[in-house]
């Protein structure tokens, strides 16, 4: 088993494994399936294929390596 890599948030400093966010609704998914199938294929795709990694502090999408330049700038400032 493999651990996650720690990354560094740009905007709160927080050292963590991000945390996968999916956009969009799950009622508003739940809704088009009922109402219309493909179009809650169509949503259920698009959900799915722009998961991002979040910080699990502030949310942000900003989380970059331990080891880069600027992490460690932050980790140390």
């Amino acid at each position: 088993m493999t651990m996650k890599p720690k990354l560094v948030c740009t905007q709160c400093g927080t050292v963590a494994v991000p945390k996968k966010k999916t956009p969009g609704y799950f009622a508003l998914e739940l809704l088009l399936y009922f109402l219309l199938v493909v179009p809650g294929i169509a949503y259920t795709a698009w959900r799915i294929s722009n998961k991002k990694n979040v910080c699990p502090a502030c949310s942000a999408e900003s989380m970059i390596p331990v080891d880069s330049p600027v992490a460690q700038k932050l980790m140390n400032a």
